[in-house]
């Protein structure tokens, strides 16, 4: 092997090195940054005191309400049968699994509630109530590949 060949190796080495440092120090940056804002969300979740099944309940303000009716009746009836009382009461202290568990209750009950709204005339309420309750981007957001998987 000439001299420059094994220069150009001995600096396709280095070269790798230092691109490999600098990944490495930019993915655990990433994932500090990651970490960090779960402990914050689940720090919010902890100490506001308040879950969605609560949250959910208070669109309830009267029983012929529309949104109580299309919205929170069937996804409480949901939970209401997969969980006792007892069970309902514990995930309601725990914030991340009363969100899982709406999440799940909402995907199984997402076309009756739509065709609910429908049948009413009412297409833009479902997207309302989304926003208020301030998780519409967070829990409900499929990919098309998770839709058609799950058909």
């Amino acid at each position: 092997m000439e001299t420059t060949q094994i220069l150009i190796i001995i600096a396709a080495i280095v070269l790798s090195f230092m691109v490999l440092k600098f990944v490495t120090k930019l993915l655990f940056r990433l994932i500090i940054v990651l970490i960090v804002l779960i402990v914050f969300y689940m720090g919010y979740q902890h100490f506001s005191g308040t879950n969605i099944f609560d949250n959910i309940s208070k669109l309830c303000q009267n029983d012929k309400d529309l949104k109580c009716v299309c919205f929170t009746t069937p996804i409480l009836d949901d939970i209401n049968n997969r969980f006792t009382n007892e069970e309902i009461e514990k995930i309601k202290t725990n914030k991340l699994k009363c969100n899982i568990e709406f999440g799940r209750s909402f995907r199984a009950k997402e076309s009756e509630i739509k065709k609910c709204f429908e049948q009413y005339g009412e297409t833009s309420i479902l997207e309302e109530i989304l926003s208020e309750i301030k998780i519409k981007n967070f829990l409900f957001k499929n990919t098309n590949k998770e839709k058609n998987g799950n058909d």
